[in-house]
């Protein structure tokens, strides 16, 4: 059962304290990256999700369908979240993409 008393962590994904409080509290069923749109943090956080998530994890990154063929008038994200995902998520073969909905889009690991 998820307490936010227990398991809220406040404090940026990119600090080394809070990776490590975060890879503390064990494997993820699912994990939702949204926050800093900078390529750099984006690459951060998907190198923490491969370290806290196993086969059967669900990944949803926020903003990232840049290059998705949607309609003109929805928000597709920004530009380095949807480098960050094109350069590193989609090209490991762990991880496969199940769905997107607008600017977000689930991700599996698979092996």
């Amino acid at each position: 059962e998820f307490n936010c008393e227990i398991n809220l962590i406040k404090g940026s994904s990119t600090d080394l304290e809070i990776k490590e409080k975060i890879k503390k509290l064990g494997i993820f069923d699912l994990i939702y990256i949204d926050g800093c749109h900078d390529y750099e943090c984006v690459i951060s956080d998907i190198n923490l999700v491969k370290e806290i998530s196993d086969v059967n994890t669900y990944v949803v990154v926020d903003d990232s369908s840049c290059f998705k063929n949607l309609s003109e008038y929805h928000f597709k994200g920004h530009i380095d979240v949807c480098n960050a995902v094109k350069d590193v998520l989609e090209n490991d073969d762990s991880f496969v993409e199940i769905l997107c909905v607008g600017h977000n889009r689930v991700f599996k690991k698979i092996k």
